[in-house]
């Protein structure tokens, strides 16, 4: 799913599994001619049959018989059982998951696109849902390190509590922007690898050692490194919009972007504070939904205030200038905390 990644940089969780969704689910456009038969009517898009092309190709590296064929019923979208055991038979042997980092990167990311597509549903409000949770419990079983009954009834109890919650994500998100449905997201299974990891043993989280590009391509959590940059030339981070906006457009943005980035360096320096204090006191989930409440309340502000189109304020002019620790520990040694651009 990091076709739909959004590192620091999220902005567009517009996955092209939803676009994929919308084509296949589009009416038919009316046509004056009467030669178009049903059979062209129904015809998958181009889009479509692109993704069917990619998954197939996937598939068929399994191997021949390796897995059942569970993503060919049109009438039946695959359980999560089926996708379960789709995931295991591609983590056995030498499996498309088995070899190497980059290429279980893909496939995860081409199954999971798949799996959105067949379920009719946003494949980042896939990646909230706890099927993640079910696989690991059914591996660790098929892996010889089944929950023991009281495992099982703590992990019932977190099942029905975590179901529950997704299925109120879903309904108070219903056609909400993808910021705001992200945050949501990511509010709601905030702690759910942390209850899971108390219900397991020690040797069973062993068990699943070898899983880590899976569960971290699965759902997404975000990592927070912000970007030194000159305190002293802010504007230098709106170079996108001053590029991409006409000059009345951006003098009535330019004031609105400088206090987004204003807000953000405010933003990053107090969580600084308080990690130093305590380094648990704000989790990277935390630093990130703040950044998110900046870039909506920002954008929300362009449109009230500066009148850009929605359409006309693009992912660029809202990111948080971000790097990785390393880059910036290298490149901005000493310099105080502020945000880096979308790429």
């Amino acid at each position: 799913m990091r076709e739909i990644v959004l590192g620091f940089l999220a902005g567009a969780l517009v996955a092209g599994a939803a676009a994929v969704v919308a084509l296949r689910r589009a009416p038919a456009v009316s046509t004056p001619s009467a030669e178009i038969s049903a059979a062209d009517l129904d015809a998958p898009s181009p889009e479509r049959q692109e993704l069917e092309s990619k998954l197939s190709s996937l598939r068929a590296r399994l191997g021949e018989g390796s897995t059942e064929d569970i993503f060919y019923d049109p009438d039946r979208p695959p359980s999560d059982r089926d996708v379960s055991k789709w995931l295991m038979a591609a983590l056995a042997g030498e499996g498309p998951m088995a070899r190497g980092d980059r290429e279980a990167e893909d496939w995860i990311n081409g199954a999971l696109e798949w799996l959105s597509d067949e379920r009719g549903q946003n494949q980042a409000d896939l990646e909230f849902g706890p099927l993640r949770e079910r696989f690991l419990v059914e591996l660790l079983e098929k892996r010889g390190a089944a929950l023991d009954a009281e495992q099982k009834k703590e992990f019932e109890k977190f099942l029905a509590e975590a179901e529950a919650a997704y299925a109120q994500h879903l309904a108070e998100t219903a056609g909400m922007p993808d910021e705001e449905r992200l945050i949501s997201g990511l509010r709601t299974t905030k702690d759910w690898e942390d209850r899971l990891a108390q219900i397991l043993k020690p040797e069973q989280l062993a068990k699943t050692g070898d899983l880590g590009v899976l569960l971290d391509q699965w759902r997404w959590q975000p990592a927070c490194e912000p970007k030194l940059v000159d305190p002293e030339d802010p504007e230098a981070a709106l170079q996108s919009a001053r590029e991409k906006l006409n000059p009345g457009d951006y003098d009535r943005a330019r004031p609105i972007l400088l206090e987004h980035v204003k807000a953000l360096v405010a933003m990053h320096r107090e969580v600084d504070g308080k990690r130093m204090a305590d380094q648990t006191s704000v989790s990277d989930v935390d630093e990130f939904i703040r950044y998110m409440e900046i870039r909506i309340a920002t954008r929300k502000r362009l449109v009230e205030e500066a009148g850009l189109r929605v359409d006309a304020i693009p992912p660029q002019f809202l990111m948080d200038y971000t790097a990785g620790r390393e880059e910036h520990n290298e490149e901005n040694e000493g310099a105080p905390h502020a945000p880096s651009p979308d790429s």
